[in-house]
């Protein structure tokens, strides 16, 4: 895909997930070439798909609900995956962000949890 194609799925993940900073990583980090262009295995990797379905897999089933979990992890998923190069300083800053977005987004997590345990 292109960056004009998945523009509606950036709008889409930036109304959804929070806090605010993880969604507009989003598709930063699955362009993990950083060609502007998200190749089929770079939004398999960014989804937490399985490249190689075909395969047996002792995994359980994922929950029904499981494609807002994918949106909403999906800052998370990509941290171990980002290539190191040239500028390793800038990237390795933007995996602290990164990590700081993941104890920002399991606060979040936490708190929607305690939220709804309340509301019942």
């Amino acid at each position: 895909l292109i960056k004009d194609e998945y523009w509606a799925l950036r709008e889409l993940v930036r109304k959804s997930v929070k806090p605010k900073r993880c969604a507009r990583a989003f598709s930063r980090n699955c362009d993990l070439n950083r060609d502007t262009n998200i190749a089929k295995p770079e939004w398999m990797t960014c989804l937490g798909l399985d490249i190689n379905p075909g395969e047996d897999r002792e995994d359980p089933e994922p929950p029904a609900n499981s494609h807002f979990r994918v949106l909403q992890e999906s800052a998370v998923s990509l941290a171990g995956h980002l290539p190191y190069g040239e500028d390793a300083v800038d990237r390795k800053e933007e995996a602290e962000v990164s990590s700081d977005c993941l104890t920002d987004r399991q606060a979040v997590l936490d708190e929607m949890r305690t939220n709804n345990n309340e509301m019942y």
